[in-house]
């Protein structure tokens, strides 16, 4: 089989990994960074539901779920910056 050299123009495009390193405490930092605004969204959030909701049953299953799935989302992201 014969070798196939691609075009120069190809040569010219930089790899992924020589120009963006990302260390783990700089994704650290930005996932803290994502977890503050998240707890202004949710505190006004809970606000809002407490206030106008009336602690209605739905009002407090949404509470329950909203809390429960971010955490563990958020819980999901440190682990794997853990073993990054």
């Amino acid at each position: 089989m014969e070798n196939i050299t691609p075009p120069n123009f190809i040569k010219n495009i930089p790899e992924v990994g020589s120009f963006l390193v990302l260390h783990s405490s700089i994704l650290y930092i930005i996932l803290g960074i994502f977890f503050l605004g998240y707890l202004v969204v949710s505190t006004i959030l809970i606000y809002h539901w407490n206030t106008y909701g009336m602690r209605a049953q739905g009002v407090i299953v949404a509470e329950i779920l909203y809390l429960f799935v971010s955490l563990s989302l958020f819980s999901i992201a440190v682990l794997s910056l853990y073993y990054f």
